[in-house]
């Protein structure tokens, strides 16, 4: 192979559609792809919501408390889990986590914004995880593609991981529910997801190909990505053709990044993607963008040398890192 690939999480499959040169820097280099504040914050939301269902499911399970990284102390109470003072617990402690953690110097703005996040969900009421049957929490997968195209060099298999951020049961079906705080747009095209998009839209094609195979005697799986803030909820179903369909797709982009000698660059880095979203395009090195500096290395060098010369120290091809 050209470009390594030993594992498909849905964010690598798109992001090699969304630009190679992008996908090259971050899952072949490692080159760090350093986010902005509002997906730290995106994060955030994420946990408490974690949280809530973590409380729910072992409520459940007629367990008594949970345990978090987010929390000092291990062993946390859940019989308060349905009163707000629970909700706020929880929310202080990932705020206060996350914020130094990652050194973010988030503001009270910040902290009020994310609690707003969270309020839609709660007091919307039909979302909130506690009113849930709750089946897992944070469900990560690793599943090898054994097919004979999927073989790799090291007799090992391709392999699809990612991180599921609720799995939950109602009316005799499994229903996956995905939480966004972002917009529901595509960053190909620039433009809002039509439902067409969303059904068609590759990560969820992906989580209920892993659902289907985690669960198998569950027939009736759901998929809901929950747009926090952009018009709540949408709902889509698949039948068992998209099985063969997302293992058609995984082999046309292996066989892509396989093939591919010289990452194409998304509007040759001159377009508002490239300079306003991307973070290789506002990160620098030798002063040139981390983008620039790469391809012009790569033009130089080539694949081989730049990969052996440039990967990202500590950097492994094979890690996961969630979410996926």
């Amino acid at each position: 192979m050209v470009m390594n690939t030993s594992y498909f999480r849905s964010s690598s499959y798109n992001c090699f559609n969304l630009c190679q040169h992008q996908y090259f820097l971050n899952y072949v280099l490692g080159i760090p792809n350093i986010v902005g504040i509002k997906a730290h914050k995106g994060t955030i939301a994420h946990k408490v919501l974690e949280i809530l269902a973590k409380a729910k499911l072992a409520s459940q399970n007629d367990q008594s408390t949970i345990t978090d990284d987010i929390f000092s102390n291990n062993n946390i109470p859940i019989d308060q889990f349905k009163t707000d003072s629970f909700i706020e617990y929880a929310y202080n402690h990932a705020f206060s986590y996350y914020n130094e953690k990652d050194q973010l110097c988030l503001s009270d703005a910040d902290f009020r914004e994310v609690k707003r996040w969270i309020d839609k969900v709660i007091n919307e009421g039909t979302f909130d995880p506690r009113n849930f049957t709750i089946i897992s929490p944070e469900r990560y997968f690793s599943l090898e593609i054994k097919k004979d195209w999927a073989r790799l060099p090291n007799n090992k298999y391709l392999t699809i991981k990612g991180t599921i951020d609720l799995i939950v049961e109602h009316d005799n079906s499994y229903e996956i529910i995905d939480w966004k705080t972002g917009k529901c747009m595509s960053y190909v095209s620039m433009k809002p997801k039509t439902y067409v998009d969303l059904v068609d839209d590759f990560q969820l094609r992906l989580y209920h190909y892993a659902m289907r195979k985690l669960y198998p005697h569950q027939k009736n799986v759901l998929v809901t990505i929950h747009y926090i803030n952009d018009g709540g909820p949408r709902t889509i179903t698949h039948d068992d053709s998209n099985m063969d369909i997302v293992e058609a797709r995984l082999y046309n982009q292996f066989v892509n990044i396989r093939d591919c000698v010289r990452p194409i660059r998304r509007d040759n880095a001159q377009g508002i993607f490239c300079n306003r979203i991307c973070s290789y395009g506002k990160h620098f090195i030798d002063n040139k963008t981390q983008c620039q500096y790469i391809y012009d290395k790569l033009r130089i060098e080539g694949m081989m040398s730049t990969i052996a010369n440039h990967t990202f120290a500590g950097f492994n091809i094979n890690d996961y890192e969630e979410p996926g």
